[in-house]
This record gives C-alpha cells, sequence and structure tokens, in this order.
C-alpha cells in the first residue's frame, strides 16, 4: 500500500494455511486519505480479517488518536448487533473517514466563504481619500496577506474535495461488495443466521446510500464555493482593473490639457516673434527711417513694417503647420509598418 494516497478498499477471499477448518475468509485493508491533510493530521489504516463461519474477526487499527479510539468505541456499542458482521470494522472506518473529512471541509468552507464576504466588502466599500493613503498601505498589505491566504484555503477545499470524492467511490465499492458476497455465505448459514446477515446487510447498504448522498451534497457545495471564489477573485481583479484604467485616463486627460496649453504657448509664440524679430531688425541704427531734424514722430514706413510682419507671421504658421501635419503622417505610417510587419499578430499566423 503506497506511503500517500487518496482513500484506498481492498478486499479478497483467503483461506488460511493449516486453518483449514476455520473455512473462506475476508481480507479488507482500508486506508484513509492522506494526500489531504486536515487540522488534526488522523489519518488510519485498518487492517480486518472476517471468518463469516465461525463467526470471527480480527482487525488492527494504525494511527488511533483519543478522539478516534474514543469514536471507535462508540460505534461498536452502536453496532454490537452486528458485531461479527463481516463489514461491521470497515463501516466503523466509514463513519471515521466520513467524519474526519466532512468536519476538516466544512471548517474550511466557512472560512472560505468570509473571504468571500471579505471581498464583496472590499468591492462595495468607496475607494479610499487621498489623506488616507499612508493608512492604505498598511492596509494593502493584510490585503496580500488575505490574497496568499484565499489561495491556500482555495487549494485545501480542493484537496478535500478530492478527498470526499475518492470516499465516494470506495462507499461504492463497499455497497456494491455488499451484495456480491451474501450468496457465498448462506448456504452454510441457519435460517435465523441467514436472516440476519440479511437485515444488517440492508441496514449497511441503507447507511451507505445514506453516506453517499450526504457527500455528494457537500461535493457539490464545495463546486459552489470553489466557483464562487474564482468569480469573486475574477471580479476583484476586474474591479481594480477598471480603476486603474480610470487612473490612466485621468492622467491622459491631464497630459492633454498640459500638451494643449503647451501648444497654445508655441503658438503664441508663433505669432509675436516674427513682429518681434523686424522690430529688432528695424530699430537697428543703420537703417534711418526718419531724416535727421524731421519732426515726424511715427515713421513713414510704419506700413512696411507692418505687411512685413504679417507676411512673416503668416509663413512661419504656414510652416509650422505643415511641419506638424508631416510629423504625425510619419508617426502613423510608421505604426501601421511596425503593425504590418508584426510577425506575432493575428494576421500572420491566419
Amino acid at each position: 500500500m503506497p506511503r500517500v494516497s487518496h482513500a484506498v478498499f481492498n478486499k479478497r477471499s483467503a483461506i488460511w494455511k493449516g486453518q483449514e477448518a476455520l473455512g473462506s475468509s475476508m481480507v479488507y485493508n482500508c486506508r484513509s486519505d492522506n494526500i489531504c491533510q486536515t487540522k488534526n493530521e488522523d489519518d488510519i489504516l485498518m487492517s480486518v480479517t472476517s471468518f463469516p463461519y465461525i463467526p470471527l474477526t480480527r482487525g488492527i487499527m494504525y494511527g488511533c488518536t483519543d478522539a478516534i479510539m474514543d469514536d471507535v468505541l462508540l460505534y461498536l456499542r452502536l453496532l454490537k448487533d452486528q458485531a461479527f458482521h463481516p463489514l461491521m470494522l470497515p463501516m466503523v472506518f466509514v463513519e471515521v473517514e466520513r467524519r474526519r473529512l466532512i468536519d476538516s471541509l466544512r471548517g474550511e468552507m466557512s472560512i472560505l466563504n468570509q473571504r468571500l464576504l471579505d471581498i464583496k466588502g472590499r468591492l462595495s466599500s468607496p475607494p479610499a481619500p487621498p489623506e488616507d493613503l499612508p493608512e492604505k498601505d498598511e492596509a494593502t498589505d493584510k490585503m496580500l496577506e488575505k490574497d496568499c491566504e484565499a489561495a491556500r484555503l482555495w487549494s485545501k477545499v480542493s484537496e478535500l474535495k478530492n478527498g470526499v470524492q475518492s470516499l465516494t467511490i470506495i462507499l461504492e465499492s463497499i455497497s456494491t461488495h455488499s451484495r456480491s458476497f451474501l450468496p457465498d455465505t448462506e448456504a452454510d448459514l441457519s435460517h435465523s443466521a441467514r436472516l440476519r446477515y440479511t437485515h444488517n446487510t440492508e441496514k449497511f447498504q441503507a447507511r451507505l446510500e445514506e453516506i453517499m448522498i450526504e457527500l455528494k451534497s457537500e461535493v457539490e457545495k464545495c463546486d459552489s464555493v470553489l466557483g464562487g471564489m474564482s468569480l469573486a477573485t475574477q471580479m476583484e481583479w476586474n474591479y481594480h482593473s477598471r480603476r486603474d484604467a480610470k487612473a490612466n485616463i485621468i492622467i491622459a486627460h491631464a497630459s492633454k490639457r498640459d500638451s494643449s496649453q503647451m501648444r497654445y504657448i508655441s503658438l503664441l509664440g508663433m505669432v509675436f516673434l516674427p513682429g518681434t524679430f523686424l522690430a529688432t531688425l528695424f530699430s537697428m541704427s543703420f537703417f534711418n527711417w526718419i531724416p535727421d531734424g524731421s519732426p515726424q514722430v511715427i515713421s513713414p514706413w510704419i506700413g512696411l513694417y507692418c505687411g512685413s510682419a504679417a507676411m512673416l507671421t503668416l509663413l512661419t504658421l504656414w510652416r509650422w503647420k505643415r511641419y506638424v501635419a508631416d510629423q504625425e503622417r510619419n508617426a502613423g505610417n510608421a505604426i501601421k509598418k511596425a503593425l504590418e510587419s508584426d510577425t506575432d499578430s493575428f494576421g500572420s499566423n491566419v
């Protein structure tokens, strides 16, 4: 039997050498699921040899804690009427394993449900105001710690779910076995013993059906919680992605406003720069626009200055607009060329 495995139930018929008078015996080996470690790590191993013709049952159980021994003694007292039935001790193992897995699964699922409520509260709460940002760092650390704990819980619940499913398979095997071994034993039994065997077997089968229904219900609940956890995690990621996208949009709008302001400043410089240049040029000493001793305050050449300034300003604005348009067109062509030459794009793989 492997050291680490899911739940195991082996059965075989044997006749012991030198003890042929005892008749055929049934040997059962039962092993708890120890892949999904429970809180107390109380997995057990049981070996049972039953002689239905005597009747006689011998069994040994490994890994018993005080709590498990108390449970076994309780089940033995409850099943005293079925004491010599071949499936009595395997049924005790089933009850112990059922209680171990169900208790662990319900405990972990309750914590996981609380985690779902925490995510729901986090999504429904408003974002922290700017003045609370220093305290938000500590809250972020706690949130990351809870996320790691949620991942551990998800893995633990998944392992327990697999353990419950493996136990369900064992129960189906025991139920099938309980219907098949009775005809082999009825021939050498008295009528009362045969009725007792039949009655006890029916009770065990009914109990197996109850446990299988319960386990399937727990698996469905587990699937619901795991699905809800996956959905809540995805919704949380989408929520934070939307918040990040909104922040990026705000930053983009602010950058656009800054860019527009810079363009206005550049445009203002384009308008006044030619006139300023001409005014500086015309004010140089080697230009004598007004003869010496003339009473005129305003030069008659002011029209030349205004016309030259207007023409130079229009020429500068036209050239600047043409330059900006060329830059935008070249950038668009470069992006289009890069997309067309991208070997990882969908179009190149078609």
